[in-house]
C-alpha cells in the first residue's frame, strides 16, 4: 500500500476502542469518503488477504460489497454481520483463495434511491401496462400483484459511478489489485443484489462477476428484467466486445414467495440467453443458481452462503457447504 492522501486507519483506530477478536485477519478504514457523483459521503471499509503483507509480488481480485457496515462486525451493523473477515481467512487457509474485499456502507435514506435503477422509464411504463393487463404473473415481493407506485427517483447511475470513478481507482491505486474486469466483482444482498446485477448487466466492462443473493427484482417494476434483456441484445451484436464472465443467484426457501418467484424467473431468463455474451460459455461454468432451503431474509442467511457465492465467482467450483 502506498502513502494515501484518504487517510487509511485500522479497524481498532476507527472504532477507538480494541476488542479482542472483533475482526479476523486485516481490515482497514477510510472515514467520510466523499462523492462527487452523489454529493455525499460515507465511510468505507477493506480487508486484506492473509499474504498481502508477506507476497509482495502478489496482485489479487477485489470484491465491491454494498451495507459495508454489515460485513465485517456486528457492532456496527444495523441488522447483524455477514463474516466476511473470518470467511475470507477461512477461505484462504482452507483453499488458498484469497481476494481484497471492499465494503461501501450505505446511508439508510438514500438506500433505496441509490441501490434501485427505476430511471429508464420506458421500461418501467412497460411493465405497468403488463401489470395492470394482468400479463405479468411474477408477483412482487408480496406474493400479489405488484404495486405500480412501489418506487421512486433513482440515483442507481451516480452510485455505481461513484463506484467505478472514485473508489476502484482509489483501490487500485493505493493496493497490489488485479484491476482488470475479469478480475473485479460486485456483491450484496436484497437491494444490494438487485444493484449487482444491474452493475453487471450495464457496466461489463467493469465487473466480470456479480454476487446476487436475495435479490429485489420486483423493485422498479420488474424494470431489471429489461435492463438484462437489452445488454444481452447489445453484447449479441458484439460479441467480440465482451468474454463472458459469470453471476451467482440465489434466494432462501424461507423467504417470501414472491423473492423466490423472482430468482426463478431470472435464473430462467439467463438460462435461456445466448453464450457466450451476457454470460461466458459454457452456460453452466458461468452461472450458479442456488435454493437455500435453511434460507431466510437475513444477514445471517447470506452469511451462510457468501462463501459458496464467493468460492465460485473465483474458481468455478460449485459446492453448497
Amino acid at each position: 500500500m502506498r502513502p494515501s492522501e484518504h487517510g487509511w486507519i485500522t479497524y481498532d483506530e476507527y472504532i477507538h476502542y480494541s476488542r479482542k477478536d472483533a475482526v479476523k485477519g486485516e481490515l482497514l478504514a477510510c472515514r467520510n469518503l466523499h462523492s462527487p457523483q452523489l454529493n455525499n459521503s460515507r465511510d468505507i471499509f477493506l480487508h486484506l488477504p492473509l499474504s498481502y503483507r508477506h507476497d509482495l509480488s502478489k496482485r489479487y481480485p477485489v470484491f465491491y460489497l454494498h451495507d459495508g457496515q454489515n460485513l465485517f462486525d456486528e457492532a456496527m451493523s444495523f441488522a447483524g454481520d455477514w463474516h466476511v473477515d473470518e470467511t475470507m481467512v477461512n477461505l484462504s487457509l482452507g483453499e488458498g483463495i484469497e481476494a481484497i474485499v471492499v465494503g461501501i456502507t450505505s446511508i439508510n435514506d438514500r438506500r433505496s434511491i441509490e441501490y434501485g435503477p427505476t430511471q429508464h422509464s420506458r421500461y418501467a411504463k412497460r411493465r405497468r401496462s403488463r401489470m395492470r393487463n394482468g400479463e405479468d404473473g411474477r408477483g412482487g415481493a408480496g406474493g400479489g400483484k405488484e404495486r405500480v407506485d412501489a418506487w421512486g427517483p433513482s440515483n442507481a447511475d451516480a452510485y455505481l459511478d461513484f463506484i467505478e470513478f472514485t473508489i476502484k481507482p482509489m483501490i487500485d491505486e493505493e493496493f497490489r489489485t488485479l484491476s482488470g474486469r475479469e478480475n473485479t466483482g460486485i456483491m450484496g444482498s436484497s437491494m444490494g443484489g438487485l444493484i449487482s446485477m444491474y452493475a453487471y448487466a450495464t457496466r461489463k466492462e467493469v465487473f466480470g462477476m456479480a454476487g446476487v443473493l436475495s435479490p429485489s427484482l420486483w423493485y422498479g417494476g420488474g424494470e431489471i428484467y429489461e435492463v438484462v434483456r437489452e445488454a444481452s441484445a447489445h453484447i449479441s451484436r458484439d460479441k467480440e466486445a465482451w468474454k463472458g464472465g459469470r453471476v451467482y443467484l440465489d434466494v432462501g426457501e424461507k423467504e417470501h414467495p414472491g423473492m423466490q418467484n423472482h430468482a426463478r424467473s431470472m435464473r430462467d431468463m439467463l438460462s435461456q440467453l445466448p453464450v457466450p455474451g451476457f454470460l461466458g460459455a459454457p452456460f453452466e461454468d458461468s452461472f450458479m443458481y442456488f435454493e437455500d432451503w435453511m434460507g431466510n431474509h437475513s444477514e445471517a442467511a447470506w452469511a451462510h452462503r457468501f462463501p459458496i457465492a464467493l468460492r465460485f465467482l473465483l474458481t468455478g467450483i460449485k459446492r453448497t457447504t
